[in-house]
């Protein structure tokens, strides 16, 4: 799955008053630019490095979920990169578990923290002359493409997650749950709703759903005994729906087709 990166960068700690004169690291091929252009081609170098590496967590893109990472270096007398610290901001999402948050979070901040970790060797930043290490921080947004259409009808392999309805909010697998409980849904009503005096046979309808972005039912389709489609057509106006279908984080038209056995 493509993605679009955002990269924001800041240096701190870097005040410069009359008796203490600080020199930033920079990149080797920084040294070949004028004095006053130094910053910008730090910075430009930094996200021609990051574009580069950046690399989209498998598991996070299958899950889509996205972050905002700050990391935390620091380059050292040397020139090299130490001391790494990553700390992921998910984006749009929640978790219940902390666990589930901890470990969505980590694949993240390791990501972020492997693209640091290749930057080059630099040229060690001075004070007063004196080699020092130089503190950074850099965050990287990570965030998934949009890619499908608004107007485009979505199926149930198709989307993330399905629509959420009543008692699936926390089922581990969505979809499973989605279909047991529509299935559920009509089967009893229906049931309920027989009249006695109707024929004991066994009785199967077809129903396609088409639920909106907006999680309205945006149309419908019934193939079965004309007895039924007033009852079904009730039924389907009043499916516990909560939230409706989603593919990277966004709402999305869905449509599911099912049958019903009316015992």
């Amino acid at each position: 799955m493509k993605y679009l990166f955002i990269f924001y960068l800041f240096i701190s700690n870097f005040m410069i008053s009359q008796d203490k004169k600080e020199i930033p690291p920079a990149f080797q091929i920084c040294n070949l630019v004028p004095e006053n252009l130094k910053s910008k081609c730090f910075e430009e170098s930094i996200q021609e490095h990051i574009n580069e590496n950046l690399i989209y967590p498998n598991l996070a893109n299958e899950m889509a979920l996205q972050s905002i990472v700050s990391v935390f270096f620091e380059i050292d007398t040397l020139g090299n990169v130490k001391n790494i610290k990553a700390k992921s901001n998910l984006v749009g999402v929640e978790f219940s578990d902390v666990n589930a948050l901890s470990n969505a979070n980590k694949l993240f901040e390791d990501a972020a923290s492997e693209i640091i970790s290749k930057l080059p060797k630099m040229v060690p930043g001075t004070v007063n002359g004196s080699k020092t290490s130089f503190p950074f921080q850099v965050s990287i947004t990570y965030r998934l493409k949009s890619q499908f259409d608004p107007e485009k009808i979505y199926d149930i392999d198709s989307v993330f997650f399905p629509p959420l309805i009543k008692g699936c909010e926390t089922a581990k697998e969505s979809k499973k749950c989605f279909k047991e409980k529509i299935q559920i849904y009509f089967e009893n009503n229906l049931k309920k709703n027989r009249k006695k005096s109707e024929t004991n046979d066994e009785v199967i309808v077809f129903i396609e759903l088409v639920i909106g972005s907006n999680n309205d039912i945006v149309d419908y389709s019934i193939i079965g005994p004309e007895l039924f489609r007033k009852q079904l057509e009730k039924l389907i106006k009043r499916i516990p729906i909560d939230q409706p279908a989603l593919v990277s984080n966004r709402p999305v038209n869905f449509s599911y087709s099912f049958s019903v056995k009316i015992k």
